[in-house]
């Protein structure tokens, strides 16, 4: 070797960028019918640099069909039942259902559920709603089961509302019949031993 020439060293650079699309798919745990309308949130993990953990926003992801984001990190699921979320990276995510189909409830064994893209573009489930995973036709497809059920009406709300007004009557009619009680009890025959029936204020 030229000791005056060295050669220079070489490095390059085998990295790749790690880009896989996912499945979400919304379906009834009753008749496991196909749903739409349901809502999700995209959100990725991440330290908080001071040791601890949140999750941020993800927007660099696109759906297909393209109409079903529509927000930042927010999707609905079309009239198929199913969206693909395209081009995420590699990390921990997690997928948060804000609205549910009508007629159905959003429920902990619904949402949120954390999943995992690996460094070798691998997809797995990690834990939270009891999302089933397989793959169809090459992409991973996470299933989301809805119960079927109404919210509950709101504090404060017009079920509130209904609730006040039925105890409001019902106070109002145990007052009268306590009322209506006294007045009889007054004018009560009041019997002492030894003496014959009378009225005594």
């Amino acid at each position: 070797p030229d000791h005056d020439h060295p050669t220079a060293l070489k490095v390059s650079n085998t990295s790749k960028t790690i880009s896989v699309d996912i499945n979400i798919e919304k379906r009834s745990n009753k008749t496991n019918e196909t749903l739409s309308g349901a809502v999700f949130t995209l959100t990725k993990k991440t330290s908080d640099g001071e040791g601890g953990i949140t999750y941020e926003a993800v927007t660099t992801f696109t759906c297909d069909p393209s109409t079903a984001k529509n927000g930042s990190n927010s999707f609905t699921i079309p009239d198929s039942g199913t969206v693909k979320l395209e081009s995420l990276g590699e990390g921990e995510y997690r997928i948060t259902e804000t609205a549910s189909p009508a007629g159905y409830l959003v429920t902990p064994q619904s949402s949120p559920f954390d999943f995992e893209v690996t460094n070798t573009g691998e997809v797995r489930y990690l834990s939270g709603a009891e999302s089933t995973l397989v793959t169809y036709n090459n992409v991973d497809t996470f299933t989301v089961m809805d119960v079927p059920g109404k919210e509950l009406p709101e504090t404060g709300g017009s079920g509130t509302a209904m609730f006040g007004l039925i105890g409001g009557l019902m106070v109002g009619t145990a007052g009268a019949a306590l009322l209506l009680r006294k007045k009889k009890n007054k004018h009560k025959p009041n019997i002492k031993a030894g003496h014959p029936a009378s009225f005594y204020d």
